[in-house]
C-alpha cells in the first residue's frame, strides 16, 4: 500500500453488483455472455430490447452479445 502523501494511487477497484442491463438491439442475440469465463446470462427480449442482470461485475468484466446488431 502506498503511504507517501505526494503520490496517491488506487490499486484496487472492488467488484459491484447486481447491475441491471437494458440495451436496444436490431435483432435478438443468439446468446449473451459475461467475459472472462464465458458465463451465459439469461434475460428477456421485448420490443427490440434485451434486459437482464449481472450479479457480480469486476473491473475487467464485459458483456458480449453474440450475433446481435446494435
Amino acid at each position: 500500500m502506498q503511504v507517501a502523501g505526494d503520490y496517491a494511487v488506487v490499486d484496487y477497484v472492488p467488484p459491484i453488483g447486481p447491475v441491471e442491463i437494458a440495451i436496444k438491439l436490431g435483432q435478438k442475440p443468439k446468446r449473451v455472455l459475461l467475459h472472462p469465463g464465458e458465463r451465459e446470462l439469461s434475460g428477456t427480449w421485448t420490443n427490440g430490447i434485451w434486459s437482464g442482470a449481472v450479479d457480480h461485475v469486476d473491473v475487467h468484466s464485459i458483456v458480449a452479445f453474440d450475433d446481435a446488431v446494435v
